[in-house]
C-alpha cells in the first residue's frame, strides 16, 4: 500500500452545487420528520438479537452435548454468518459514529466488536479516512488492493492466472478474518504510524489492545472448547470453517459495492482537484436490492452504499427513506447513480466483472467494461 498521496485532492464542497443541494435537502427532510442521525431502538434491538445468538450458539455448541455431530458442523457455520451480521450491523455504523454518540453505549458495542476479532481503531482510520475518501483509487484503496492474486482495476497488473479469478476469488476471500486475527492488524498499526494517523503513544497501546484482544478471541474459541473435552482437531476444523464462511460472506457484501461494472477506478497518480467528491463518490459505488427491506435489515444497509458514502455520519436504518432524495438530486444534476434490482444481480455482476478483469483483452482499457 502507497503513502497517501496528498495531492489527491477534491473540489471544495462550497464549489458544488449538488453537494449543497442535495444536503439541504437531506437535513430537512431528517427534522420535518423528526429522524435522528444516530440509530434507534431498532438498531439496538437487532444488536442485541444478533449478539445474544452468536453468544448463545456458541454456549450450546461448547457447553452441551446434545446438538448432533454433524448439526455441530451447520451451526458453527452458521456463527461465521452471525460474525459477518455484527461486522455489518454494529462495527460498521460504531466506526462512523453514526450508531451513537454516547459515550458508555459506544463502549458497551465494543464487545460485540472483540467477539468478532476485529480492532474499532484499525477499522476507523482503514475504512473512514481512507476506503471513504480515496474509494477506488488504485494504490491507496485497500478494498481494491490486488494482492497479486487478483487484478480488480483496469489500471493493476494482469497475470496469466487472473483469467482464474472469478472462480478462486470466493477461497481466497474466506482468509479475511485469518488475516484480521493474525497479522494484518499489527501491520496496520505500523503502516498508520508511519503516515501520521498514529502517534508514538497511541501506537504502542494500540499494539498491546490488540495483542490482547486478539489472544483472548482465541482462547475463547480454541482453548476453552479443548479444556471441555472437544477433539482438537475438530475444535481446529469447526473454528476455521466459522472464520472462512465469515470471511467469504463479509468480502462478497463489501466488494458488491464497488468491484462491479459500471463504477470507475482512478490510478494512484491521478489528479482529482477539479473533481467534485459526491460526484466521485456516485462514480465508484453501486447499490443493490433497494426494494428488498430485508437485505437492508440483515445487511446493515451495505445495499444503499451510495447514501452511506455521502452521508456516513448517518445511521444506515435510515438510508432506505433517503435513497429517493438522492437519487431525485443526482438525476437533477445529470450525475450517475447505479443500483442493481436485487442481490443476486449484485453477486452475478460482481463475478462477470472479475471475469472481465481477468480476460487478456482487458489489459489496456482505461475503464471497466459498461
Amino acid at each position: 500500500m502507497k503513502e497517501i498521496n496528498t495531492q489527491l485532492e477534491f473540489r471544495s464542497v462550497s464549489e458544488d452545487a449538488f453537494a449543497k443541494t442535495l444536503h439541504k435537502r437531506v437535513s430537512t427532510y431528517l427534522k420535518e420528520n423528526g429522524i435522528p442521525r444516530r440509530g434507534n431502538v431498532g438498531l439496538v434491538a437487532k444488536t442485541i438479537v444478533l449478539t445474544g445468538c452468536y453468544i448463545g450458539l456458541y454456549g450450546t455448541l461448547v457447553f452441551s452435548s446434545w446438538i448432533p455431530e454433524g448439526v455441530s458442523w451447520f451451526a458453527w457455520a452458521a456463527m461465521g454468518i452471525l460474525l459477518g451480521l455484527i461486522g455489518m450491523n454494529v462495527l460498521h455504523d460504531k466506526v462512523h459514529g453514526s450508531y451513537t454518540n454516547h459515550r458508555i453505549g459506544r463502549f458497551l458495542l465494543e464487545i460485540p466488536i472483540f467477539l468478532i476479532g476485529a480492532e474499532s481503531k484499525i477499522w476507523e482510520i482503514e475504512h473512514n479516512h481512507i476506503h471513504h475518501h480515496f474509494t477506488n483509487i488504485d494504490g491507496i484503496d485497500q478494498d481494491i488492493s490486488p494482492r497479486f492474486f487478483f487484478r480488480f482495476s483496469p489500471h493493476q497488473k494482469w497475470h496469466w492466472f487472473h483469467r482464474m479469478q472469478a472462480f478462486y476469488a470466493p477461497f481466497l476471500y474466506g482468509l479475511l478474518l485469518f488475516e484480521w486475527l493474525s497479522i494484518k492488524d499489527f501491520i496496520k498499526v505500523r503502516t498508520y504510524l508511519k503516515e501520521g494517523h498514529l502517534s508514538q503513544r497511541q501506537a504502542r497501546l494500540l499494539t498491546v489492545t490488540i495483542a490482547l484482544k486478539k489472544s483472548l478471541f482465541h482462547v475463547i474459541f480454541l482453548l476453552i472448547p479443548l479444556l471441555f473435552g472437544l477433539v482438537w482437531y475438530i475444535v481446529v476444523l469447526k473454528y476455521l470453517l466459522m472464520l472462512t464462511v465469515g470471511g467469504i460472506f463479509m468480502t462478497l457484501i463489501f466488494q458488491l459495492a464497488h468491484v462491479t461494472h459500471n463504477v470507475d477506478f482512478t490510478e494512484g497518480s491521478g489528479m482529482l482537484k477539479d473533481k467534485s467528491w459526491h460526484r466521485f463518490q456516485l462514480e465508484t459505488t453501486h447499490n443493490f436490492a433497494p426494494n428488498h427491506w430485508w437485505v437492508t435489515a440483515l445487511l446493515g444497509g451495505l445495499n444503499y452504499q451510495i447514501e452511506h458514502h455521502l452521508f456516513p455520519d448517518i445511521s444506515h436504518v435510515h438510508y432506505r427513506k433517503l435513497a429517493p432524495l438522492v437519487r431525485k438530486t443526482a438525476t437533477e444534476f445529470n450525475y450517475p447513480y447505479h443500483s442493481y434490482p436485487s442481490l443476486g444481480a449484485a453477486l452475478w455482476n460482481h463475478f462477470s466483472y472479475l471475469n472481465r478483469m481477468g480476460s487478456p483483452s482487458s489489459v489496456g482499457s482505461s475503464s471497466p467494461s459498461k
